[in-house]
C-alpha cells in the first residue's frame, strides 16, 4: 500500500512537470488584478525554469568562446613590436639570421678595433659582415668607459703600440670621443671642455695615435662620430670630428664621415632610417645614443668600404660575384627558338667572351703590379667604369679628345 501511494505521487509530480501550468492557476481561476495587466511570459517546465530551454547552455558557451577570441584579437592587434610601432595580428617581427660563422684560417688578416662603447658596438657589426670569410678576424679591443680625456680609464695613445705589437694587424679601426665631453684632468688641475687648454692637449693625444699607427705602417681607418639625440652633444661631436678628419689625413689615413648616415635630409637626427639594404629600421636605441644591431650593422657598411679600400681585404668577394664570373653558367644554351643548340646568350661582363675562363687580373689582382689596368680592378677597387679609348664611340665624347683620324685626312668612321 505504501509503494502504491509513492509511485502516485511520483507520476503526479512527473505530470507536472512536463505539463504547463493552465494561465489561471491549478483549479483554473485567475485573480481579478491580473486581467487588468498584460499577460505574463509564458513559463516553461519545471526542468527549463531550473536548468534553462535546450541549447541555452551550448548557446552560452559559443557566445563565451566568441567573447574570449574577440578579446585575444583586440589584445594581438594592441601589442607592440619592439621599435614602438603596432604589430600586426598573426604577424612576427622578424629578426635578420646571423651569418653562419666558418672557420679561420691560421694566416687570417686581422683588423684592430681600438675605441668606447661605440668602437664595440661597430666590432659586433664587423664580426657578423666578416662571419663567413676565412681570410679575416675582427679583433675587439673597445673599452666603453675609454677616451682621449680620461687617460687614467685608458691611455690610448700610450697603449695602442702594444696593441699592435700583441696582433699585427693589417688595419686600424679608431672610433673615439663619445665619452669626451667633460674637463681634462692635467698636472695643474682641471680644465674645462673646449677651452685653449683643453683643445691643445686633445689635439696632441689624437695627433699622438695617429702618429704610432702610422708609424707602424698600418693602415689607418678613423671612424667619426655619429649625431646623437641631444643638439647640444651632436653639437660637440661636429668640433671632435674636424679634429679627427685633420689628423687622421695628416699621416695618410682614411676619415669615415658616417653623420649623414643617421640623420635626415635636413641634418637632423633620426632615431630610425635606410640599413644597408634600403629597409627602413630602427637604428638607434631608446636613449637617442646606442645603436641597435641594424645601426651596428650599419656603422660595419661604411668601416668595411674604408677597409677594402686601404687594404684590399674583400676585393676577392665582390670579383666573384661580378656578372658572368661563373664561366659554368654560359656553356648552356638559355635561347635556342629553332633547337639548334648552337644559340647561346653569353654576359658581355663575363670572362667566356674571349675564350678565357677567368676574370682579367683576378687570381692576383693583390700582388700583380699591372692589375691596376684592368676593368675589374677599377670597378671594384677605385670604383670607376673603364677609361674611354681611342677608337670607341665615347672617346671623344668623355674625354673631350678629337677623333681620330686616318693617313689621309679621312676619318675612320
Amino acid at each position: 500500500m505504501y509503494k502504491t501511494a509513492v509511485k502516485a505521487i511520483v507520476l503526479i509530480v512527473v505530470a507536472l512537470a512536463i505539463t504547463p501550468l493552465p494561465q489561471g492557476g491549478l483549479l483554473g481561476t485567475a485573480p481579478a488584478f491580473a486581467q487588468s495587466k498584460p499577460k505574463a511570459k509564458k513559463p516553461g517546465n519545471i526542468f527549463e525554469i531550473l536548468f534553462g530551454k535546450r541549447g541555452t547552455f551550448r548557446e552560452r558557451a559559443q557566445r563565451a568562446r566568441e567573447r574570449i577570441e574577440r578579446g585575444r584579437r583586440v589584445r594581438v592587434e594592441r601589442r607592440r613590436n619592439r621599435s614602438g610601432s603596432r604589430q600586426p595580428a598573426g604577424q612576427a617581427v622578424a629578426r635578420a639570421p646571423e651569418p653562419a660563422a666558418v672557420e679561420k684560417s691560421e694566416n687570417a688578416a686581422k683588423i684592430l678595433i681600438v675605441g668606447d662603447f661605440m668602437a664595440g658596438g661597430l666590432a659586433w657589426g664587423l664580426e657578423q659582415l666578416y662571419a663567413a670569410n676565412a681570410n679575416v678576424i675582427v679583433v675587439d679591443q673597445s673599452q666603453g668607459l675609454s677616451g682621449f680625456v680620461r687617460d687614467d680609464v685608458k691611455d690610448w695613445p700610450g697603449s695602442i703600440a702594444g696593441h699592435m705589437d700583441e696582433f699585427k694587424p693589417s688595419a686600424v679601426v679608431v672610433l673615439l670621443g663619445m665619452n669626451d665631453r667633460q674637463q681634462m684632468r692635467l698636472p695643474d688641475g682641471r680644465v674645462e671642455k673646449f677651452t685653449e687648454t683643453w683643445t691643445g692637449h686633445y689635439n696632441q693625444r689624437v695627433e699622438q695615435l695617429a702618429n704610432t699607427v702610422n708609424e707602424k705602417g698600418v693602415p689607418l681607418i678613423w671612424m667619426g662620430l655619429p649625431p646623437v639625440r641631444s643638439t647640444r652633444m651632436s653639437n660637440d661631436y661636429l668640433v671632435l670630428n674636424e679634429i679627427y678628419r685633420e689628423k687622421s689625413e695628416a699621416v695618410g689615413g682614411a676619415f669615415v664621415d658616417i653623420w649623414d648616415g643617421f640623420t635626415n635630409a635636413e641634418g637632423k637626427f633620426v632615431s630610425a632610417g635606410p640599413d644597408v639594404s634600403g629597409q627602413i629600421k630602427r637604428l638607434r636605441g631608446s636613449d637617442g645614443i646606442n645603436m641597435t644591431r641594424t645601426g651596428k650593422r650599419k656603422l660595419a657598411f661604411y668601416a668595411e668600404r674604408a677597409i677594402r679600400r686601404a687594404t684590399g681585404i674583400g676585393n676577392e668577394q665582390l670579383l666573384a660575384s661580378l656578372p658572368g664570373a661563373d664561366a659554368s653558367d654560359t656553356q648552356t644554351a638559355e635561347y635556342d627558338p629553332a633547337s639548334t643548340g648552337r644559340t647561346i646568350v653569353v654576359s658581355l661582363a663575363g670572362p667566356a667572351v674571349d675564350g678565357g675562363f677567368v676574370l682579367e687580373g683576378a687570381g692576383e689582382i693583390m700582388s700583380d703590379e699591372s692589375a691596376d689596368q684592368s676593368v675589374a680592378y677599377e670597378l671594384v677597387v677605385n670604383g670607376m667604369l673603364s677609361r674611354p679609348r681611342p677608337g670607341r664611340v665615347d672617346y671623344a665624347s668623355f674625354s673631350g679628345a678629337p677623333e681620330p683620324v686616318a693617313e689621309g685626312g679621312a676619318s675612320p668612321y
